[in-house]
This record gives structure tokens, C-alpha cells and sequence, in this order.
């Protein structure tokens, strides 16, 4: 199942809250707007920063910062929504915070409203644990990829494989990285993304075998596509276990 109708799956399921944990906050509020088009339902976004606002307009309530009034302001609205509350679970320590949200609770279970809590970690403290569904926001497949390139590459499907397992920043970080190095993208500079991998692979401490592995698999195409499914494995299983 794609990992858009996970989510709306989730939603639908009458989850009160939803944590996910990535890095990657655009495609986040990304796949959450695609979601509550879907589900036809209005979306919004709260930071301690900017306070709480419907998604692609630009003023948000007001004094909707603190997060109690944020809470409350959600509280208020009527109908469906979904509630995009970047590192909400920081403030859960606050008494008033966290009987907030289990006063949300009862009511967000009868119809689709639904909070998310993102961070790059979301620990939550034992009382909401089981009011809370967790989803797993999949790396960039095949498609985003190629939309971070945008047809600079002349051979598009090898960069692609190249760039399986990094985060869409880290692909971009990757391009430019190689770009700069002659001012174009060619065939030499897919190798570059393949040592930029590799160092990558190193700062996560991945196991030698694998490294060593990964060295290899440049030699012959069979070997290179080996060396991608590693490579590609281990990120994924390091970013799981963190």
C-alpha cells in the first residue's frame, strides 16, 4: 500500500494523534496537504514561532504561539482538520500541555481530527502513548528523485540509483556538491555521488562488510546494482534504529 493511503488510512482510523519522526519537514506538510485534499478536510500547521495557521496561507491566528493557546485555538475550531504541531512533544512535559491533549482526546477519536506531532524524535510521555498511532515517513522514491534533478543529468536513471536512500535534502546537497566540482552533471559525477554515499555511510557507522562491499561495486553493472540495494538497505535500516 503506498505510503500516502497509510497515512490517510491512519487518519481515518480515529487516531486522536499521530507522531512521525523525520527530518524532512516540507515533505511532511507536503504529504499531509496531498492527504487532506484527499480526505477533503482543511489542514493546519502550528510552530512555537509562528503559531497556528491553514496551510499555504499566511497569517497565522492570533497569539496562537504559546502552545496551551495553540491547543485551545484547535480546540475551538469545529468540523475536520488535520493539525500539523511541529515539536509539540517538547512542551508535553507542562502539566497543562498534556491534560490538554487528553481533554482533545475523546472528541478527536469520533471524526477525523487528528493532531501530528513531528520531530526528528517524538518521545511521549506514557498517558498519550496509547492514544498515539506512529507512521514512518518512507525515504524519497524513485519519482522525487528525479524531481530533485530537474533533467540535469544525462543519464537520469543511474543517478537515481544512485541517490536511493538519501533524504531529498542530502540528494540535492549530493547534485550541488557535484556540480560545483566542473560546473556540470555528466557520468564522472554520478561516481562523486557514489564516494559522497559512501562517506555518508561512514559517519553512520555502517558495518566494514558493507563498506567494504560497497567499494567493490563499482567494477561491473551487475556489481553496481548489488552495491545500490546495499547501500540503499543500510541507510535505511540505520535511520530506522534511530
Amino acid at each position: 500500500m503506498p505510503p500516502l493511503s497509510d497515512l490517510a488510512l491512519m487518519i481515518q482510523s480515529r487516531y486522536p494523534f499521530i507522531a512521525v519522526e523525520t527530518s524532512e519537514e516540507d515533505r511532511l506538510e507536503t504529504t499531509l496537504s496531498r492527504v487532506a485534499g484527499d480526505l477533503r478536510v482543511p489542514f493546519f500547521v502550528w510552530t512555537v514561532t509562528n503559531g497556528l495557521h491553514r496551510y499555504g496561507l499566511p497569517n497565522a491566528i492570533y497569539d496562537s504561539q504559546p502552545p496551551l493557546k495553540g491547543l485551545n485555538n484547535v480546540a475551538a475550531m469545529t468540523g475536520e482538520a488535520i493539525f500539523l504541531m511541529k515539536d509539540l512533544h517538547r512542551y508535553l512535559a507542562d502539566a497543562a500541555v498534556a491534560r490538554k491533549c487528553l481533554d482533545l482526546a475523546p472528541a478527536f477519536g469520533h471524526d477525523r481530527r487528528v493532531i501530528v506531532m513531528s520531530a526528528v524524535r517524538v518521545e511521549l510521555p506514557s498517558e498519550l502513548e496509547p492514544l498515539t498511532a506512529r507512521f514512518t515517513l518512507d525515504l524519497p522514491g524513485a519519482e522525487e528523485l528525479k524531481s530533485v534533478d530537474t533533467g540535469r543529468s544525462p543519464d537520469l536513471d543511474r543517478l537515481v540509483d544512485r541517490l536511493r536512500g538519501f533524504t531529498t535534502f542530502e540528494a540535492e546537497r549530493a547534485i550541488t556538491q557535484a556540480i560545483l566540482r566542473d560546473n556540470t552533471l555528466d557520468a564522472r559525477d554520478i561516481d562523486l555521488i557514489v564516494e559522497i554515499k559512501k562517506e555518508m555511510l561512514r559517519r553512520l557507522q555502517a558495518p566494514q562488510g558493507v563498506a567494504g562491499e560497497a567499494e567493490e561495486g563499482v567494477e561491473s553493472a551487475a556489481e553496481e546494482q548489488r552495491t545500490v540495494a546495499d547501500e540503499h538497505r543500510v541507510v535505511c535500516q540505520h535511520r530506522a534504529c534511530h
